[in-house]
This record gives structure tokens, C-alpha cells and sequence, in this order.
């Protein structure tokens, strides 16, 4: 019950003496319309019957986090029927609200920490207080309800709540539907007797004063849905942040944002003995070494508070090209990529579109030209570095290899096959080349500018050789044929008469270079004097090389004339044209025959 009615009995009993280290009065009032919305009934916690009647306080009453008010930290506090919380856990029941030097055992004592949401003198008789903690760190709140608690001498009820927001540390009061009237009430906080702020009414926009303390002012229950808020400016929370990832070689800023409070001072420490006394500093350059935690520290009236955050540095990945290089059209190469592992290499081909290819474990990547063509000209293929990237980091890069494809000297036209001892013309189109061969011990050259003869030597194959100075060439394939052997079977024949000719190399065939002097089967190598005079019969092999021999064609004598019998011992003449000829017998016992035509008998 209430045993005095005194409107400024008891505050300074109960925070004399005690100078907080973060004034509440540098807290931020607002006012404002929200819902209300009770927890009797639900997930809540039916607070003791020991405020199931008048001046009643119940202690050690779990927050659930660690909430900080005037620079102070908390995790429990007493509940008192008269609609205060002590965040000092006070066990005492002071129902006269003031701000006086007088108090006695039943006021509370000496404590930090003191929230009145609606402090007269109230009682919970016949009614019921819940108190609860909801949602996740680090965003729980904490809610205490009076749930239709009536005033001791006045008259009417009314429902209000307290709560208290981890990380922020607001003090929010809110007031479902009330109906008190006739009362005296303070609303507010307060640290101690000099450290508070007091609401000067219960409107909508009520002033909140440090340095009245409004003990008669409110008589009536706030409106419903009525919602005050009390702001920490002292208590600080920090977030620090960074624009981490960042590449080496750029800058890295590290951000100290303060989410709640206010901070009068800021330090950075990092890796490589790095600090900082800007709240967001800026790191140029940054090295892969500078990658690791980064401390940030704020300091306010109520101290200071630190924490971490973790900075990534990746390697800006860097490339070279190398593979410059020329070769003969129809041929291929390879063009080589090194620098960061796993890095990706932009690139491009005489301007054209981009191409990419991945760096391996080893830092390098090798690709293939193909086979590359030209025409009479050389044609160059320039292989030019666009840029290099790596996670998030990427830079452009320079650098080129240049291919260059020469062209081939056209075809060697030939012939291509020489007998030995004799000689051939090949030739090539294209002015500028040299005449070679590895092979002259079977054929020797004669390089004459875009011609070179060809001299059979030793019967086989070798290869010619037509080259331009950078190194393109052509070939041939030369073979040098045997010569048949001699040609044996005679040198003359008479008109009318033949002869067989033969040669130890089979295979070949016979010809006459005049057919009205002498002819000759192509395969027999039977000659026909046909009149007198000589003629070339020539054996030509199948590979086309041929032996030559020159018969002579003799005119036969007219027939013999003179008698055809003689006796014996006795001799006739005989005669034939042309003269010059030899006579002969062909049985002298029968008939001798002298050189000038005379037979004689014998026997």
C-alpha cells in the first residue's frame, strides 16, 4: 500500500553517490505511433506472484544477451509492480516517484540502471506480468509487460510494456490500452540523481528533460499504440568492413562504420605492423603480404570496443608471349603463354576476335599454330597479348609474337630421268632460288638461274634441289639410267643380205636412222641391206638410254657371166661388175679360179 504520497521523495536515495561513465542524458528522445502487441498468453514467462500484489519487485530476471545502458553491461534485472525496472537488479519496492536526498529501506537503494516506464504507485493484484526474449543474435529483444496493472489510490488499469534491443541498446516503451487517471507518474530513465531524462507529459510529443525531473505531470495513461524511444549515443556498436576482395597493386579501403553511438576516436591495426587512426583509411598498393584480420577500434565516452574483419588480397596475375618465329608455307608452329598459374590469357590473332586460354599449375600454356599456306609472298600472323585475369583481378597486359610464313618455290619441272653420260634441263618458275644436290656422285648440276642442267654420272637415284634464302625449298627426284651394252653380230651387210645384231641388255628395241639404206627389226635386231652406203642402227634400252653402231651396206656383184663349162685343162673367163670383187672356187679339185676371173678345169 502506499504509506506516503510524496511527489519527490526518492530518486536521489536511489542514485546518489554513483557517477556513471556515459551519461544517459546525452541519450535521443523520440515519440511515435506503433502497434502493440501483448505476450500474455504466449511464448512469454508468467512472472512470479511475488508481484501479484502491491510493492512487489521481482529479481535476477534473465535479459538474455548483454545489454549495455549508461556505458554499463547487463544480463539480469528486478521487476517492481510500482511499472519500474532496475538493470542494477535492485530487490527493493520504492513506489514514491522523485528526485529527493530523502528515502528509507523500502525505497530502492543506491543503483545504476533505473527505467520507468510508468513508476507510481501501482499494484498487481488479481493481474498478471510476463516477461520474454525473442529472435536471434544479435537482434533479440528483450520485452517485460504490466499486463493491466491498477493504481493503489487512484483508479483505472492499464497495459505497458519495456523493451530493451541487443546490439542498439535502445529502451523502447510501449502502452497497449490504459485507462489510469488521478495519478502522478514518472516516465523515463535514469543513471543517478543528476543523470536522467524525464518526459514532461504523456502526449504524443512530450519533452524530455535532464534537468526537471516530472513527477506530477502525467496523471493519465499514454494512448494506446503510444511508443517512446530512448537512443544510446555513447554506447557504440561498430561493423568494420572493407572493400575486400582486392587485387595486388590496387588499393584496398577499409570501412569503421559505427552502427550505433557515437565515436570520438578510431584505430586500424593490420598485417605488417600496419595501423591507422582514420575511421576509413585507405591502403594503395596493397600487397598479397597485406592479406589477414584488420582490427578496428572505436572509442566513445563509455570506452572502447573493437572488432575484426578479414581482408582477401589476390595476386593481379601478369602473362608473357614468346614463339616469334618463321617458317616454310605448309608448315605449323607454337606459340607459348607464361605467367600466373591458373591465370586466363586474353589474346588475339592480326586484330581479330579474342581468344583465351588458361595458364596451367606450371604457369604456362603452349598453343599450336596450325598448319599454315601463303601464297608468293609471305604472309605474317601477329599473336598480340589483350589482358590477363584472375579471380577478381585482371590487368592488361602487352606483348606480341609474330609469325611469319615464307612461300615455297613452285614445282621443279623436269624431266627427271638422265642416262649416263648425258644431260637435262629442270626448271623452276620462281626467280631468286639455288640450284643444290647431296647427290653428286650420281648426277652433277650446272645451275643456270631458274634452270640447271642435269648430268647423269653413275646409274641411281638422287634429288635435286631448288632453294630461297629463307630456307623454303623444292625437290626433285632424279634417276640416271644404265647405258645398254655394245652391240655385237657384225658392222656390214650386203644389199639384200642381213644380219643379226644383239645387245647383253635385253628388253630394248632396234631403229635405223635410214631405212633406204638399211632396215632392222625393232625387237629381232635383224638388219636388211637395202642399197649401199652406211646407216646408224641404234639399241635403246626401256628406260631410254641407247648404243649406237653404224653397218655398212656393200652393193651385190651383177651376176657372173662368161661359160658355164669348161674342159679340162683348159680355162675360160669369167666376169661380174663391179670390178674389185675376189674370186673363188668352191672346189678347186674340180675347178680352179684365178683373181682376175679365170676358171680352169681340173679334173
Amino acid at each position: 500500500m502506499r504509506k506516503l504520497y510524496l511527489l519527490g521523495l526518492l530518486l536521489s536515495f536511489v542514485f546518489a553517490g554513483y557517477v556513471a561513465s556515459g551519461s544517459v542524458t546525452s541519450y535521443t528522445f523520440s515519440a511515435s505511433s506503433g502497434s502493440f502487441s501483448s505476450i500474455v498468453g504466449g511464448s512469454g514467462t508468467v512472472a512470479t506472484s511475488t508481484l501479484n500484489g502491491d510493492d512487489l519487485t521481482q529479481t535476477s530476471i534473465s535479459i538474455g544477451f548483454n545489454f549495455v545502458f549508461g556505458c554499463r553491461t547487463y544480463t539480469t534485472l528486478s521487476a517492481c509492480s510500482n511499472g519500474w525496472l532496475s538493470l542494477a537488479n535492485t530487490s527493493d519496492r520504492g513506489w514514491v516517484n522523485g528526485n529527493t536526498t530523502v528515502g528509507t529501506a523500502f525505497y530502492p537503494t543506491p543503483q545504476h540502471g533505473f527505467l520507468m516506464c510508468y513508476w507510481d504507485d501501482l499494484q498487481g493484484s488479481g493481474h498478471t506480468a510476463y516477461y520474454s526474449t525473442t529472435g536471434t543474435a544479435p537482434n533479440r529483444v528483450f520485452t517485460f509487460e504490466w499486463a493491466n496493472f491498477h493504481t493503489y489510490s487512484a483508479s483505472g488499469n492499464a497495459t505497458f510494456q519495456v523493451k530493451l534491443y541487443e546490439t542498439t541498446n535502445v529502451v523502447e516503451y510501449r502502452y497497449g490500452s490504459g485507462s489510469y487517471s488521478s495519478t502522478s507518474a514518472t516516465i523515463g530513465i535514469a543513471d543517478s540523481t543528476t543523470d536522467y531524462l524525464t518526459l514532461s507529459d504523456r502526449s504524443s510529443s512530450p519533452t524530455a528533460s535532464s534537468t526537471t525531473f516530472y513527477t506530477s505531470t502525467i496523471s493519465t495513461s499514454p494512448a494506446a499504440n503510444q511508443v517512446y524511444r530512448f537512443t544510446p549515443s555513447g554506447n557504440i556498436v561498430i561493423a568494420p568492413t572493407s572493400s575486400s576482395p582486392v587485387c595486388s597493386g590496387s588499393s584496398l579501403n577499409l570501412f569503421g562504420t559505427v552502427t550505433s553511438g557515437t565515436a570520438t576516436s578510431f584505430a586500424w591495426a593490420g598485417p605488417g605492423g600496419y595501423t591507422s587512426t582514420n575511421q576509413n583509411p585507405t591502403i594503395a598498393g596493397v600487397t598479397t603480404g597485406m592479406a589477414g584480420t584488420y582490427t578496428f577500434t572505436a572509442t566513445s565516452s563509455c570506452g572502447t570496443v573493437s572488432d575484426t574483419t578479414s581482408v582477401r588480397v589476390d595476386s593481379t596475375p601478369t602473362a608473357t608471349i614468346s614463339g616469334t618465329t618463321a617458317f616454310c608455307s605448309g608448315g605449323s608452329d607454337t606459340i607459348t603463354f607464361t605467367g600466373t598459374a591458373g591465370a586466363t590469357i586474353t589474346y588475339t590473332i592480326n586484330g581479330g576476335s579474342p581468344l583465351t586460354v588458361v595458364l596451367s599449375a606450371a604457369g604456362t600454356a603452349n598453343v599450336l599454330t596450325g598448319v599454315l599456306t601463303t601464297g608468293s609472298s609471305a604472309t605474317t600472323y601477329t599473336y598480340a597479348l589483350v589482358s590477363a585475369s584472375l579471380g577478381s583481378c585482371s590487368q592488361t597486359i602487352s606483348g606480341s609474337a609474330v609469325v611469319t610464313v615464307n612461300p615455297n618455290p613452285s614445282a621443279i619441272t623436269g624431266p627427271f630421268a638422265v642416262c649416263i653420260g648425258q644431260t637435262i634441263t629442270v626448271s623452276d618458275a620462281d626467280a631468286g632460288g639455288t640450284w643444290s644436290t647431296a647427290s653428286g656422285a650420281i648426277a652433277s648440276i650446272t645451275p643456270a638461274s631458274t634452270s640447271c642442267g642435269v648430268a647423269g654420272i653413275t646409274a641411281g637415284s638422287g634429288i635435286i634441289t631448288y632453294s630461297f634464302g629463307t630456307g623454303c625449298y623444292d625437290t626433285a627426284a632424279i634417276t640416271v639410267n644404265p647405258l645398254p651394252g655394245t652391240i655385237t653380230g657384225g658392222s656390214s651387210v650386203c644389199a639384200g643380205s642381213t644380219i643379226t645384231l644383239s645387245n647383253s641388255m635385253s628388253g630394248g628395241s632396234w631403229s635405223s636412222s635410214n631405212n633406204t639404206i638399211a632396215t632392222v627389226g625393232a625387237s629381232s635386231g635383224i638388219v636388211t641391206g637395202v642399197s649401199a652406203g652406211t646407216d646408224t642402227i641404234t639399241y635403246t634400252s626401256a628406260a631410254g638410254c641407247s648404243v649406237s653402231t653404224v653397218i655398212t651396206v656393200n652393193t651385190q656383184p651383177t651376176a657372173i657371166t662368161g661359160p658355164s663349162a669348161v674342159c679340162v685343162g683348159s680355162a675360160i673367163t669369167l666376169g661380174s661388175a663391179p670390178s674389185g670383187g675376189t674370186w673363188a672356187s668352191s672346189n678347186s679339185a674340180i675347178a680352179s679360179v684365178s683373181t682376175t676371173g679365170n676358171a680352169t678345169g681340173v679334173s
